[in-house]
């Protein structure tokens, strides 16, 4: 008998007698050959993989609780997921339930006194319709995750198997996940490989099917570039239906397919007498199942002349066998030489790349480069309103100051000031929009933002660590023979302002545009020198962790209403060293005095009511 119908008949549980081969056996000779390389590839696969590596402790006998024993007696009949997933749970040709984790359910829940009700359903449907106690009562498998845990009640695993690769026999070296990258891989819908896969590998594009079958179709027609199995579904499909042209290329870095078995969730009894039933089991009884369902047997019966036809056959295969895999190796050497060659050129090309990207970041604030190479932001010309806090900072009298240094001395003066300054914005996660001779602008809220409160305050201490670092600067560069060091100004606005990318199609600039904008430079500009000026919705929202005094109200070009200014004299932790405030700050209570400004009268009134506080504080 052929080696395909041998198979056939091994995993539908046929026997076949007595079949003469004198006249069909020429004709099927390529069926042969073929059906030699499928049984070689199971068997290989099952030496090294079928054989559980679980570890299932046997136990003599079944000890069933008050509360199983009661669940036995109240139910009889448990509707079973039959899906399209052979060699494990599948409806035959002649419509009959097969499958090895069938055959577990049987012996289990037969154990058990149970009846099966089997359910023809797909994946997808089955794993929906058992989280609404809904079609069926019990998957017969299913891989674990954290969530899928959320669904149902899980039993321990029960069968494991190698995840493979599977391409198309013309397709390229393929030696594993790496080099399906930008690759199309078939996946079966709400299969555990496709969310794994969505999350390890998002350079591969997905391609989701409702069957195995279908998968691994896809690759056979060309639809898809690989598929990615569990090696004893992908060998029984590849050899049921014909799939001539789908290799096993290579094997995957995931663990072995770890099937359990899927109860509804209100019913933790039976996948708790599921468990002490497979705990008792026998490696024996263990084997026996997977002889039954998976190993390929030949049936006796055969005439002389048909086992001479088949020695013949076989050795001519075998020397077929031996032809194909020195070919293959010689032709595996040459795609490994090119292999290394392209991935020489690949890795030239990366860092040349790299090199050219860690160049352009220089031209960019490291928010907008990390959002345009993480796909985040367009190159399109748009934009959008949104609240920001906006800084704006230059030097008091640049012009006069640098009029007799030599234009090297400014450059290396400015730059130094620049870099320490971005020193500090990075810091605080301020986005440098731009250098614009000596003044900087920088802005809170775009890309990324922390509220608009966290953003202003982020600005404010922005500015103060600037100001504190200009006092080290000044006294480096006068170290340096500087006669005029520089003395920074700033102003700080908060309010709604277009951001986004502005220019052309050719050029483009992200930037931020508008009356609050101006504000800033307006504020910047009354600034008395190592100053910071806020604008009054700047203030409002940073007042509690600041000390600033109220200027006169200014008029702003563009703005209507007149503007109160507010320059910044200390923060509260510098009044914790400074007897001048006494600050506390509670759930429920705030205290904030500060004594400057307090009249002895002032004093004597606060102090009367703090009195009256803390006695009825203390009062039961």
């Amino acid at each position: 008998m052929l080696a395909r119908d041998a198979l056939d008949a091994a995993t539908s549980r046929r026997s076949i007698h007595g079949i003469s081969v004198s006249d069909r056996f020429m004709s099927k000779l390529p069926r042969v050959l073929w059906g030699l390389t499928v049984v070689a590839a199971l068997i290989i696969g099952l030496v090294f993989a079928v054989v559980p590596r679980l570890s299932l402790a046997a136990e003599p006998t079944i000890a069933l609780t008050a509360e199983e024993k009661a669940w036995l007696d109240r139910h009889r009949v448990i509707r079973v997921m039959v899906g399209t997933w052979p060699p494990f749970h599948f409806v035959a040709e002649t419509g009959e339930h097969r499958g090895l984790a069938l055959d577990y359910v049987r012996q289990i829940l037969g154990e058990l006194g149970l009846e099966i009700e089997p359910v023809s359903i797909l994946w997808h449907d089955a794993l929906d319709s058992i989280q609404r106690f809904e079609k069926v009562d019990l998957l017969p498998t299913i891989a674990r995750s954290p969530e899928r845990e959320k669904m149902v009640k899980f039993t321990r695993d029960y069968l494991s198997f190698p995840m493979v690769i599977f391409t198309r026999r013309d397709t390229t070296f393929v030696g594993g996940m790496e080099d399906l990258r930008g690759s199309t891989v078939a996946v079966e819908k709400n299969f555990i490989m496709q969310g794994r896969l969505q999350q390890d590998h998002p350079e591969i594009d997905l391609l989701p099917v409702r069957t195995s079958r279908d998968a691994l179709e896809a690759v056979s027609l060309g639809k898809a570039d690989a598929y990615v199995s569990n090696l004893a579904v992908g060998v029984y499909l590849i050899q049921k239906h014909g799939f001539l042209n789908v290799k096993i290329a290579a094997p995957t870095a995931y663990e072995f397919d770890r099937q359990a078995m899927g109860v509804r969730k209100d019913w933790p009894e039976l996948a708790s007498m599921i468990d002490k039933v497979l705990a008792k089991m026998t490696e024996s009884e263990h084997s026996a199942f997977r002889r039954k369902a998976l190993q390929v047997r030949f049936e006796y019966g055969v005439d002389v002349q048909e086992i001479t036809l088949w020695v013949g056959a076989i050795g001519g295969s075998l020397a077929f066998l031996i032809f194909v895999v020195v070919a293959w190796n010689r032709r595996l050497g040459r795609e490994i030489v090119d292999r290394k060659q392209a991935e020489a050129q690949l890795a030239h090309k990366t860092r040349e790349l790299e090199g050219l990207s860690n160049k352009l970041s220089k031209y960019l604030s490291p928010q907008i480069y990390k959002s345009i190479f993480s796909g985040e932001l367009d190159t399109k010309i748009i934009t959008k309103r949104k609240k920001l806090t906006v800084f704006f900072s230059d030097i008091k009298d640049f012009t006069a100051t640098t009029e007799d240094m030599e234009p090297e001395e400014l450059t290396t003066l400015l730059n130094d000031y620049f870099t320490k300054m971005t020193e500090v914005a990075l810091e605080h996660g301020g986005t440098i929009d731009k250098y614009v001779g000596d003044a900087i602008l920088i802005f809170f809220g775009d890309p990324d933002s922390r509220g608009v409160q966290e953003d202003a305050l982020a600005c404010v201490k922005m500015a103060i660590a600037m100001q504190r670092r200009m006092v080290d600067l000044r006294a480096k560069w006068r170290d340096m023979g500087v006669e005029r060091p520089f003395h920074m100004r700033v102003g700080i606005n908060t309010g709604y302002c277009d951001v986004g990318n502005f220019g052309s199609e050719q050029r483009i600039d992200y930037t931020i545009i508008g009356g609050e904008v101006n504000l800033a430079a307006r504020l910047e500009s009354i600034c008395e020198p190592d100053g910071i000026v806020l604008a009054h919705e700047t203030y409002t929202l940073v007042r509690n962790h600041v000390d600033a005094e109220q200027l006169d109200s200014i008029n702003v070009k563009g703005i209507s209403r007149k503007v109160r200014p507010y320059s910044i004299k200390g923060t509260f932790e510098d009044w914790d060293t400074s007897d001048r405030y006494i600050r506390d700050e509670q759930e429920g209570f705030r205290l904030w005095v500060d004594l400057k400004k307090m009249t002895d009268s002032d004093k004597a009134t606060t102090a009367e009511v703090l009195e009256a506080a803390a006695r009825k504080l203390k009062a039961p």
